[in-house]
């Protein structure tokens, strides 16, 4: 499939973050899974996916993981509870991809949830799966959000997003 998020087209946003989710049957209870997702970012602000997301009484849970080119970071972000708005998540970790992440190329970002584990790898697109970096391998030790479905996320951004696969894990 593929997959764009404009913020000059309108839609529903709050301050320039977007978010949607997956919100087939049964996917607000998925708990440990794989999301795999090729994202490019037209500008140097956050995209990247949702997961253990929930949308429910106008209230927000779940994870971020987004890729920022502006500093090359990773970021990790965690909702607290009865969040209403997206930019009320907080960081929980940010790592140093390593290389520069560019404006315009294509990444595969990888993003494990199991247990209260994520873990998050990063490469550049047509590079061998050997090449996966990882770059965050963090344990939410208040086990916050332990199910949810998936999603995307930007911010300020043109966001694509294309050959996405969840599947469950292990």
């Amino acid at each position: 499939g593929y997959y764009w998020y404009d913020p000059e087209a309108g839609g529903h946003t709050w301050d320039d973050f977007a978010l949607s989710m997956y919100q087939g049957t049964g996917a607000t209870d998925w708990s440990d899974y794989q999301v795999v997702t090729r994202i490019r970012l037209r500008e140097d602000r956050l995209g990247g996916v949702w997961i253990r997301g929930s949308y429910q009484g106008g209230q927000l849970g779940g994870y971020y993981v987004h890729i920022q080119p502006r500093d090359d970071f990773v970021y990790l972000w965690r909702f607290p509870t009865g969040a209403t708005r997206p930019d009320q998540a907080s960081i929980v970790t940010k790592n140093d991809y390593g290389p520069k992440i560019d404006i315009q190329a294509w990444y595969d970002l990888k993003v494990v949830a199991q247990g209260n584990n994520i873990q998050v790898w990063l490469k550049s697109a047509g590079q061998p799966a050997s090449e996966y970096r990882s770059i965050i391998n963090w344990t939410d030790s208040n086990s916050t959000w332990m199910k949810g479905t998936v999603g995307f996320s930007a911010y300020k951004t043109f966001a694509v997003y294309d050959e996405i696969a969840v599947t469950a894990y292990p």
